[in-house]
């Protein structure tokens, strides 16, 4: 199965429509081809930077364990939590996975605002709106 991302889905909506009759032309946005692919290519590296979804489930189960790793040098009585010691570093470990996950989704969001560009922006979505 071939995994089709944004950028992808997006020049080849344009390639196969862009002869049809009321397919959004880039002049009516008042935008280039290179303006619109330089931009794409842009946005999908964004999009990327979260990492393949291995990479992701990596970086969680990583910090997830690490609280457990930590806590299991040290010995059970001597824990703050006695028995429930496990759980506690469980409930951080996913504390500290959902926290990573948050905070890569706002740097994303992020750059992503940073470098919109309305006009190509609208074109975009009138492309993707074609036909559909």
């Amino acid at each position: 199965m071939e995994i089709i991302d944004f950028e992808q889905r997006v020049s080849q909506k344009i390639r196969l429509n862009s002869a049809m009759p009321g397919f959004p032309q880039r002049e009516d946005f008042g935008v280039t081809k290179e303006e619109v692919d330089g931009y794409l290519f842009d946005k999908q590296a964004v999009l990327d930077s979260v990492g393949s979804l291995r990479s992701q489930y990596t970086l969680s189960g990583v910090l997830i364990i690490l609280p457990v790793v930590v806590l299991s040098a040290f010995p059970e009585k001597k824990l703050p939590w006695g028995s429930w010691s496990l759980f506690v570093a469980l409930a951080i470990g996913f504390l500290l996975a959902g926290g990573a996950k948050l905070v890569v989704r706002w740097r994303v969001k992020r750059k992503l605002r940073r470098m919109a560009n309305e006009r190509i922006e609208q074109y975009i979505e009138a492309v993707l709106g074609f036909g559909a």
